[in-house]
């Protein structure tokens, strides 16, 4: 179901909110990217396991993200840090507080 979900992402479309409320000129960490949040948050709430959905989203970055130059993790090498961050930032909060 997840890889199915990620199947219709893509910038600019029904889950592109990505940046919402962020003034120009800020990047890195400060930068916020709202779908990957939503989607740690859905995935956590239906049962998937962070593997899982890592795994999932390296699989897609795989074939549809372009990071350019920027880091990778080493488990995931086609998801960056950043990703991965605002996902797992979405899945603990839905694990935290759905208790």
């Amino acid at each position: 179901m997840l890889a199915a979900l990620l199947q219709t992402y893509h910038t600019g479309g029904f889950w592109g909110f990505q940046y919402l409320g962020v003034p120009a000129g800020i990047r890195g960490t400060e930068r916020r990217n709202y779908s990957m949040i939503v989607i740690g948050l859905y995935a956590a709430a239906a049962g998937y396991s962070k593997n899982d959905l890592l795994s999932s989203e390296n699989t897609y970055a795989k074939v549809r993200s372009k990071f350019g130059n920027e880091p990778r993790i080493t488990a995931y090498p086609y998801f960056s840090p950043r990703s991965s961050d605002n996902t797992l930032l979405g899945f603990y909060h839905e694990k935290n507080f759905s208790q």
